[in-house]
C-alpha cells in the first residue's frame, strides 16, 4: 500500500516522492537513464551501419558496371536511386515525428536497409560464372576494355561499322542480353536502402532532444555523429578488400584465373561485402525493439529536492507531458 514519505525518510537518498505522495526508489530513475544510454549506443551503431553500407556501395560502382556490362549512365541511375528513396519518405517521416513509436520506426528502417543489401546480392546467384575471356582488350589503348557484346577484335584491327563486320562475327551471340535486366535488383536494393535510412537521423535526433538535458543534447548528438564517421572508413576498406577477391570466389579455382586485379576485365567480389552490410544493418535494428515510446526527461528528478519535499496532498510533476502515440490508421490518413 502506497504511503506518504515520512520525515524520518528524508535522509534516505534512495526515495523520492511522486505526484500522489508515494515513495518511488531512485533505481527506477537510474533504469530510465540507462535506457537513454542504450538508445544513444544503438543510434550510434545505426549511424555507423548506414555509413558503412553507403560507402561500400559507392566503392563497388566500377565492379558492378563490369559485372553487369552496363553503361556509366545506368550506374549513375543505380547510385542516385539511394537519394530518390530517401527523398520519397523523408518529409513523411519528419512530419510524423513524435506521433509514432520512434525507436520501432528506426528499427524498421534498419531492417529495410538490411533487406535492400540482401536484395542487391540476388543477381550474383542468377547470372552464373563470370567469363572474362569473352572480353578483348585492344593493344592501342590497354586501359580500355571492350564490351562482351562488341564484335571480336583481332590485334591491331580497329572496330568497323556493323555493315562491314565480317560474316564470322555476324553470328556472334551477345551474352549480355541474358543478364541485361538483373541490375534492376541492385537498383531496387539501393532504393530500399535510401528508404530505410530516412527515419534514422530525424527521429533519432528528436528522441535525444526530447528526453535529454538541454545542456547534454548537443553533446549526445555530436557523439552519435562522430561514431558514425567510422562507418565510411571501414566501408571503403572493406570495398578495397572485396575488390581484390575474384567475383566467383568459392566456386572457381583461383589458380585457373589468368588475370589479376590490375586487369580491366577483373571483377571483384562485389556481393560479398553486401552480405556483411546486410548483417550489420540487421544487428543495428535489434536494440530499438526493446526501447519505450517515451522516457522521463533526463535530470527532471534532480529538480525535486529531498530537503523541500511537498506535504501530502501536493502534487509534483516529475515528467513532462508526452504526446499520445498516433494510431496507424491516423498516421496513414
Amino acid at each position: 500500500m502506497d504511503r506518504p514519505i515520512t520525515t524520518g525518510e528524508l535522509k534516505d537518498k534512495s526515495l523520492f516522492q511522486d505526484g500522489d505522495g508515494s515513495a518511488i526508489p531512485t533505481k527506477s530513475m537510474c533504469h530510465n537513464c540507462s535506457k537513454l544510454k542504450i538508445f544513444l549506443g544503438a543510434l550510434a551503431f545505426s549511424f555507423f551501419a548506414k555509413g558503412f553500407s553507403g560507402s561500400y556501395m559507392k566503392s563497388m560502382t566500377s565492379q558492378i558496371e563490369r559485372r553487369f556490362e552496363i553503361s556509366s549512365s545506368i550506374v549513375g541511375i543505380i547510385d542516385g536511386s539511394f537519394e530518390i528513396g530517401n527523398l520519397m519518405v523523408m518529409v513523411l517521416v519528419s512530419y510524423l515525428g513524435p506521433r509514432v513509436h520512434r525507436p520501432k520506426v528506426i528499427a524498421i528502417g534498419c531492417l529495410i536497409m538490411s533487406l535492400g543489401a540482401f536484395l542487391s546480392v540476388i543477381p550474383q546467384f542468377l547470372m552464373g560464372r563470370y567469363n572474362y575471356e569473352r572480353i578483348t582488350v585492344t593493344v592501342d589503348n590497354s586501359s580500355t576494355s571492350v564490351s562482351a557484346c562488341s564484335p571480336a577484335l583481332s590485334v591491331g584491327h580497329p572496330v568497323t561499322d556493323a555493315t562491314e563486320t565480317p560474316s564470322a562475327t555476324k553470328n556472334f551471340e551477345c551474352e549480355k542480353t541474358t543478364n541485361s535486366y538483373l541490375w534492376l535488383f541492385v537498383l531496387m536494393g539501393n532504393l530500399l536502402r535510401g528508404i530505410g535510412e530516412a527515419p534514422v537521423m530525424p527521429l533519432g535526433v528528436s528522441y535525444i532532444d526530447d528526453f535529454s538535458k538541454e545542456e547534454n543534447s548537443a553533446f549526445y548528438i555530436g557523439l552519435v555523429r562522430s561514431s558514425g564517421m567510422f562507418g565510411p572508413t571501414l566501408g571503403f576498406l572493406l570495398g578495397s578488400f572485396c575488390a581484390s577477391l575474384w567475383v566467383d570466389i568459392g566456386v572457381v579455382d583461383i589458380d585457373t584465373i589468368s588475370i589479376n586485379p590490375k586487369d580491366t576485365r577483373w571483377v571483384g567480389a562485389w556481393w560479398l561485402g553486401l552480405l556483411i552490410c546486410g548483417a550489420v544493418n540487421f544487428l543495428a535494428s535489434l536494440p530499438f525493439w526493446f526501447l519505450p515510446y517515451s522516457l522521463p526527461k533526463e535530470g527532471a528528478n534532480e529538480k525535486v529536492k529531498i530537503s523541500h519535499l511537498p506535504v501530502q496532498g501536493d502534487h509534483c510533476k516529475t515528467e513532462p507531458p508526452v504526446q499520445p502515440q498516433l494510431k496507424f490508421s491516423e498516421a496513414v490518413k
